[in-house]
């Protein structure tokens, strides 16, 4: 879709520098990912937590951000400044009906 890469590292870069095709890009990855929490969440009856991992959950800070900005109406609520941060950690706001961790992936 972007024409340029799928490495989000790349998409990024570009997105800085203006690129519509790579803003495109990531915007329907995010919205692909958070349609299926959604869709998790309409099976499942709820969320109780919300654990991004591996390399684009535990890395790209603006993903997680721009993925739980769709994710209000089920009760996911991010704080930016917890957001701030690469490795373990809860990114969810104080009082956040759902907990938001990172969780970095076990390597073997």
């Amino acid at each position: 879709m972007s024409e340029l890469s799928n490495d989000m590292r790349v998409l990024r870069g570009a997105i800085n520098a203006g690129d519509a095709k790579a803003r495109l890009a990531v915007d329907t990855f995010n919205w692909t990912i958070a349609k299926g929490i959604g869709s998790f969440f309409a099976e499942l009856g709820g969320l109780d937590m919300l654990v991004f991992t591996g390399g684009i959950g535990e890395n790209d800070i603006a993903a997680r951000a721009e993925i739980c900005a769709g994710l209000s109406a089920l009760g996911v609520v991010l704080d930016p400044k917890r957001n701030n941060v690469r490795g373990e950690a809860v990114i969810s706001a104080e009082g956040s009906p759902v907990n938001v961790r990172v969780i970095p992936r076990q390597r073997t």
